[in-house]
């Protein structure tokens, strides 16, 4: 008889691709989404761990910007709703949540430079060398020229 503190052995599912998670986003309702949906309940229950990489998240929002047409509004709440599941190892997740919000809130920047400038907020005093001068606007983020270095 158990004693109600028996442990359960969680799964390493390993590094997971994009396309898994685009299955997910899209529910196409190809024969894919049924065993995507089924890994998503077991990542959610804590039977099943993966890892997202910054990368994943990258494709997931350049595929669904020019192949599905999804507004920003419709990528970003895909991306907060994966982003707070607590059975994926995400790395980077505090920089990706920034990110994900910067994207949703500026048309103006990609979801790539928005992550970029989490990264020089948390990592580099806010420091990032670009010449585009629309990530100079972005809140904690302070935009130099090579030649400023």
């Amino acid at each position: 008889m158990g004693s109600g503190t028996d442990l359960i052995e969680v799964i390493d599912a390993g590094i997971i691709d994009a396309n898994i998670l685009l299955r997910f986003i899209i529910d196409d309702q190809s024969a894919q989404v049924d065993a995507v949906e089924r890994l998503m309940d077991r990542v959610s229950r804590g039977v099943v761990r993966g890892t997202l990489l910054p990368t994943v998240f990258l494709e997931i929002v350049f595929v669904l910007e020019r192949q599905y047409g999804e507004s920003r509004e419709r990528i970003g709440t895909a991306l907060h709703e994966i982003l707070m599941m607590d059975g994926f190892v995400i790395v980077d997740r505090k920089q990706l949540i920034d990110a994900t919000l910067e994207y949703r809130r500026r048309s103006s920047i990609s979801f790539a430079d928005a992550y970029h400038c989490a990264m020089a907020r948390d990592f580099h005093e806010g420091v990032i060398v670009s010449f585009d001068r629309k990530l100079g606007g972005v809140p904690g983020v302070q935009r130099r020229e090579p030649d400023e270095i």
